[in-house]
């Protein structure tokens, strides 16, 4: 039996958290945006319904992530490479010229690093995990 001194649980736990802070300052620019998006003065054009399902699952994907890291992750990437694909479509029918494709570039990145560092970090939550439950038992 060991007597070592093992690492306070905050400190084990402080990626896993770093990660979680950034997805809910993603989450939260980007709630914003959807909500004045909707709630603006301009009817929605059925062209920008796409834009608006895929940031929306882009966001429950985060979300979902704050408890399953794996699953979220996932859902958050392939959401994101979703929003990409709607925003290029929004800008050809919209005829936003370049513009257009430098935010169908600009918008999914922060969902890409927040999925892939999702990702990431699910192994060392579950190894962190498992370590708790060995002090429990």
């Amino acid at each position: 039996m060991s007597h070592a001194p093992r690492a306070h649980t905050l400190y084990t736990h402080a990626p896993c958290w770093i990660v979680r802070g950034t997805g809910l300052l993603v989450n939260g620019f980007f709630l914003f945006i959807l909500y004045l998006n909707v709630t603006g003065g301009d009817n929605l054009r059925p062209q920008s319904w796409p834009t608006i399902i895929a940031l929306t699952v882009c966001i429950l994907g985060v979300f979902t992530a704050l408890r399953w890291e794996q699953v979220g992750g996932r859902i958050t990437l392939g959401a994101a490479g979703a929003l990409m694909a709607a925003l290029i479509y929004a800008s050809l029918v919209l005829e936003l010229g370049w513009q257009g494709f430098v935010l169908a570039l600009a918008y999914p990145v922060p969902f890409f690093l927040v999925g892939s560092l999702f990702l990431a970090d699910a192994p060392a939550s579950e190894s962190v995990a498992a370590s708790e439950t060995d002090l429990i038992d």
